[in-house]
């Protein structure tokens, strides 16, 4: 690619001459691209922001494998339907709710994240069974169309009869607050989910899979290029450039990035100005190292 025929985002354009300090927080940033697979679960849990509230609402389950941009993807989805004040000053409108899974089946740890990112605070003596219609009120008055639930692998991991009183839990709170879920996890978390035929049937499973070498990666790689306010070009999505990247990224999306973004910044702080194949096989070679290292301690 010529330096007349590369093009770059408008951000990464203006940044071209700023301090390398500064040009290297932009290339940590995270960005977000939106390939067809992803652009269509998007398109699905819009539409369920649009559908007739319903006692039993449709639920979405997405499968990927860590780093596939199942995170980035609820979070994109948060950004697309933002909370907002209310014209007559009475409440927020939250339209769509994140949370993070606990690191087990704890109800009382999800609760209160729950109460506390709408505002409340529940009394220290206040029992699971009264914070429930607590959080179900406070949802119905922020009109919350769609409850996110991230990494819900982790809260299914612990005793069968705990699991499956936290997953009847979430589905009581989806049921009387009539809105959708939408879990994202492992495949753990299917497993999980399977071991009930009611509950794994009121789910439409979206999966995130592994990337493959072939054209549409190499696109993934043009657009992370795009975005790198780096002063010549790196040509990401040639054969061989691309196959140092997809080597080392386990096929996954957040490996990629975080290939990506590393060698940018040492191409900022080396004042090569690109990410080159020398410096791709140099951190490889690096974090091969390091790896080999932290397993001789094991």
């Amino acid at each position: 690619m010529t330096e007349s025929a590369r093009k770059l985002v408008p951000e990464a354009m203006q940044l071209l001459n700023a301090p390398d300090e500064i040009r290297i927080h932009h290339i940590y940033k995270t960005s977000f691209f939106e390939p067809a697979r992803v652009k269509a679960i998007l398109k699905e849990m819009e539409d369920l922001m649009t559908r007739p509230k319903v006692y039993r609402p449709p639920n979405l389950l997405i499968i990927g494998a860590t780093d596939s941009g199942k995170t980035e993807l609820l979070q994109k989805f948060r950004r697309m339907n933002p909370a907002s004040a209310r014209p007559d000053g009475d409440a927020i409108h939250v339209p769509t709710f994140y949370l993070q899974a606990p690191p087990g089946p704890f109800e009382e740890i999800l609760l209160n994240k729950a109460l506390l990112q709408l505002g409340i605070i529940p009394r220290s003596n206040m029992t699971s069974a009264a914070k429930i219609p607590l959080l179900v009120d406070a949802l119905e008055k922020v009109e919350t169309r769609v409850l996110m639930i991230d990494e819900i692998h982790q809260m299914l991991a612990g005793p069968s009869k705990k699991t499956s009183f936290m997953m009847n839990l979430i589905k009581y709170i989806s049921n009387e607050s009539q809105i959708s879920l939408v879990l994202a996890g492992t495949a753990a978390a299917r497993q999980a989910l399977s071991t009930d035929d009611e509950l794994i049937a009121r789910f439409s499973e979206r999966p995130l899979p592994a990337w493959k070498n072939d054209d549409k990666y190499k696109k993934l790689l043009a657009c992370f290029e795009a975005t790198l306010p780096l002063r010549f070009a790196s040509d990401l999505h040639r054969p061989e450039v691309a196959a140092l990247i997809y080597g080392e990224s386990e096929q996954q999306i957040g490996g990629t990035a975080t290939i990506i973004r590393e060698c940018a910044a040492r191409a900022v702080r080396s004042k090569v100005e690109a990410v080159t194949e020398d410096i791709l096989k140099t951190w490889i070679a690096e974090k091969r190292t390091r790896e080999v290292e932290c397993k001789s301690i094991e």
